[in-house]
């Protein structure tokens, strides 16, 4: 059952931008985008609620405090620059390809969002690897696959059709979320933490792809409150 929030959300009645989306099926709301919330000595946590209310703690100094991974410092590195930042868009306009799967699954995930393309060799290649991190990380960790890049849905849809992947798969000819990162090539993947922030983003064929993933398991506060 989705968290009511996210169902108006869905029906587009109830304004979310995307770090509301991702906490709201943990019980946390952020006071504002981009900032820091602010903390008083009676309430050293404001965001937590009580376990009997059946969410999750989570002090937001945890997430300022983690030891995240370093910038993608690339040298052909060729889009803007985003981490550390809310990730720009709020998915909900974007086709579901996937059977089962609702945007309220997204909440309370570390996200692989992965622009790709059926056309593009180096996108299919990094496939594999994408689906055994999945496999690795299960629920805590969510590969988002968008496509939509000079090719119709149907095209997708009978290309995925062939393939057993765990991503949730969603379909945006307009490619509202890719253009906001101003890529120029693809593959191109963004890594969300559980908070909405970019902790990474580049290509997934680079070395320090797997390890950047290990980092942002092992330190991502929410994650390693769930166990």
């Amino acid at each position: 059952m989705p968290h009511p929030a996210i169902g108006r959300f869905l029906q587009g009645d109830f304004p979310m931008n995307f770090i509301a989306l991702l906490l709201a099926g943990t019980g946390l709301a952020l006071g504002s985008v981009g900032s820091e919330p602010e903390t008083s000595k009676d309430e050293p946590c404001p965001l937590c609620a009580s376990k009997d209310e059946g969410h999750t703690k989570v002090d937001p100094a945890l997430y300022a405090e983690a030891n995240w991974p370093a910038r993608n410092s690339k040298e052909d590195y060729d889009a803007k620059d985003m981490h550390g930042k809310a990730f720009p868009v709020a998915f909900g306009e974007e086709t579901i390809l996937s059977e089962n799967m609702g945007f309220e699954d997204l909440a309370g995930k570390v996200l692989i969002v992965d622009f790709w393309a059926t056309w593009c060799g180096p996108c299919v290649a990094a496939a594999p690897m994408l689906a055994e991190l999945q496999e690795t990380y299960k629920d805590k960790l969510q590969v988002v696959s968008v496509s939509g890049t000079r090719e119709d849905e149907q095209t997708v849809r009978s290309f995925i059709e062939k393939r057993d992947e765990p991503f949730m798969h969603l379909y945006d000819s307009k490619q509202t979320a890719f253009k906001e990162f101003e890529s120029r090539w693809i593959p191109f993947v963004v890594v969300v933490s559980t908070d909405g922030i970019v902790r990474w983003q580049g290509n997934p064929h680079d070395d320090e792809f797997r390890s950047m993933i290990e980092r942002v398991m092992k330190v991502d506060p929410l994650v390693n409150i769930q166990g």
